[in-house]
């Protein structure tokens, strides 16, 4: 079942961090992120952190590219956004900085930007130093649970060796 964001940030602001969250990929993909009429900036501070993670070892891989691809195709994005993200991905262009906790308030979006992160890092089959110190630093960016943390790494690691 969809939730709008704006639903899940009220619930987080009231109850705090959830005791458990489902990071399955059927979770992570039937999120309420894909709702067209959600804002923009959401999915944007999404893909501008996908892309930092794609950059961060100074080179995008085509399925790195391919991964982004997708999301823009799943977050139906406008032409607009979807300009943004190519120039985003051009060489020579600026590494996106990572989001602050404020741009994303509730805790399940902030987790599900991390999890799409680490599916990112995933993406070309090799995490290097440089996307692994990033994956860390936007973990701890986002203030998110240790465990929450783990379970995610695990199962973006599951997912790519299938």
């Amino acid at each position: 079942m969809a939730r709008s964001l704006a639903a899940a940030r009220a619930r987080s602001r009231k109850a705090g961090p959830p005791d458990r969250i489902d990071t399955s990929r059927r979770a992570a993909c039937n999120g309420s992120m894909s709702d067209a009429d959600e804002p923009a900036d959401d999915r944007m501070v999404l893909l501008r952190a996908m892309v930092a993670i794609a950059r961060a070892d100074g080179q995008v891989d085509p399925t790195e590219t391919a991964r982004i691809r997708q999301i823009c195709s799943f977050l139906r994005l406008d032409e607009a956004m979807e300009a943004e993200v190519t120039a985003m991905l051009e060489p020579g262009a600026p590494v996106p900085a990572l989001p602050d906790p404020s741009e994303l308030p509730a805790y399940e979006v902030r987790l599900y930007v991390f999890q799409q992160a680490l599916m990112m890092a995933f993406a070309d089959g090799v995490i290097d130093d440089q996307e692994r110190a990033l994956t860390q630093r936007l973990a701890e960016a986002l203030q998110l649970e240790a465990r929450h943390v783990e379970v995610a790494w695990r199962r973006a690691a599951e997912m790519t060796e299938r």
